[in-house]
């Protein structure tokens, strides 16, 4: 299913890999997995992968780049859970202003349509 395109089903291989559950660990290919499920919405991947970015792991740590990711996954979370909310909470008061306008521009070019990964990845690359 998951290479059908369904995002619960990337989201839960990609989360495998995130905790060795099943396979080998793997950082990498968890976000391989989460980038395809947050891109169709999945706020759980956005979320993890927000945690990926402020860790560092799979990924060079980018904490600018882990807010953005945390703030759209809490705008799209349905559910009850707020933890992503109170993670870029906590990120933004390690955060100067200017990373936090520098999220918040991410962000804006997250919400344009088919531009989620695009706008993370350029920001990634020149932040890089």
């Amino acid at each position: 299913m998951a290479n059908k395109g369904n995002a619960e089903a990337q989201f839960g291989l990609g989360s495998m890999y995130d905790d060795g559950e099943g396979v080998k660990q793997d950082f990498k290919q968890a976000l391989v997995w989460y980038r395809k499920a947050a891109e169709q919405g999945n706020a759980s991947a956005q979320e993890n992968m927000g945690m990926m970015y402020g860790q560092g792991q799979g990924v060079s740590k980018n904490i600018v780049a882990a807010y953005a990711l945390f703030s759209v996954s809490a705008a799209n979370d349905e559910a009850s859970d707020d933890a992503a909310l109170e993670s870029s909470k906590e990120l933004a008061t390690k955060m100067t202003a200017k990373e936090i306008n520098a999220a918040k521009k991410i962000i804006q070019e997250m919400s344009k349509p088919e531009n989620f990964l695009k706008a993370l990845d350029k920001y990634v690359k020149q932040a890089g």
